[in-house]
This record gives C-alpha cells, sequence and structure tokens, in this order.
C-alpha cells in the first residue's frame, strides 16, 4: 500500500492505508488484490491477516488500546 503512495499506519495487529483523496481504480484493484478491504466507519483501507469483528470503538480509542505506529517509524 504505502509504495501505491498512502499513509500507512500499524494499529495493534490492523494495518490501515489512507490516501489524501480516492486512488485510482488500478490502484484500489491492487490494493484490493492484496488482501486489503474499505473500512467505510474510519474511510481507509484495512488490513487485518484474518477475519476480525466489527469494533464499535473510534480510532482513536483503537490507537489508545493498541498502539500505534507509522510505517516509516517501525522500519527506522
Amino acid at each position: 500500500a504505502r509504495a501505491l503512495g498512502a499513509e500507512v499506519e500499524l494499529v495493534g495487529s490492523w494495518v490501515w492505508a489512507s490516501f489524501e483523496s480516492r486512488p485510482a481504480y488500478a490502484v484500489r484493484q491492487a490494493i484490493m488484490a492484496e488482501g486489503y478491504h474499505w473500512n467505510s466507519k474510519r474511510s481507509l483501507w484495512q488490513f487485518a491477516g484474518s477475519p476480525c469483528r466489527y469494533s464499535r470503538a473510534s480510532s482513536h480509542e483503537l490507537r489508545d488500546k493498541y498502539g500505534a505506529q507509522m510505517l516509516e517509524e517501525v522500519a527506522a
């Protein structure tokens, strides 16, 4: 996702990918091919690695509960 221009954040075991604007159709298809799905509540692409339950928690609550890092911070 990062190679496609997304800002990538690790939140617990989830990978969240967001774009400044709606990505082109080909980019959306590539992200879906990698296993991401659109999370309309958070307005971002999400990869969980395995099926996950729906969470009523806000993005901020999940970041606080599980921890969060931007991909650049993890790679450093």
